[in-house]
């Protein structure tokens, strides 16, 4: 899935472990600027479109609080996965439905059962996809590990 190929990097010899850390901090450092500038810029588009998380007796804010940032991280990672070759199809139109299933919830507040529906989808459709993928007579942990 998409979180395994960024969470750890496969290296097959010591010898390129220290090239593939540094790739791994490079990608990810990539993503967290791109991410706090994406969210940045959600701010004002939430409050353009009246996305806001407004006071209530369970909440610890009493102003209204942008919603919407969720979006700016899903953005950074779909890109830079993209870009780096990280993610395959599926994977980034699973991210993709998770990450419209929340902009859907901040505007609209949706059900959980829809929110679960909309984690489950994706997840599904990845071990779908490695079924297809891999030969059946080999196991994968993920679509780039088939062994």
């Amino acid at each position: 899935g998409f979180g395994e190929g960024l969470a750890r990097p496969t290296v097959l010899s010591l010898q390129g472990l220290g090239v593939e850390i540094v790739m791994h901090w490079k990608l990810a450092l990539l993503i967290l600027a791109s991410s706090i500038g994406l969210v940045g810029l959600s701010i004002p588009v939430a409050r353009w479109l009246g996305i806001l998380d407004k006071p209530g007796a369970l909440k610890i804010h009493h102003q209204p609080i942008p919603r919407f940032g969720g979006i700016g991280i899903v953005l950074a990672l779909l890109i830079w996965g993209i870009a780096f070759g990280k993610l395959q199809l599926p994977e980034a139109l699973g991210l993709g439905l998770v990450a419209l299933t929340g902009a859907l919830d901040d505007r609209f507040s949706l059900p959980p059962s829809y929110r679960i529906l909309a984690e489950a989808v994706p997840r599904s459709l990845d071990r779908a996809w490695l079924g297809w993928y891999c030969p059946r007579n080999n196991s994968c942990d993920s679509a780039d590990q088939c062994h």
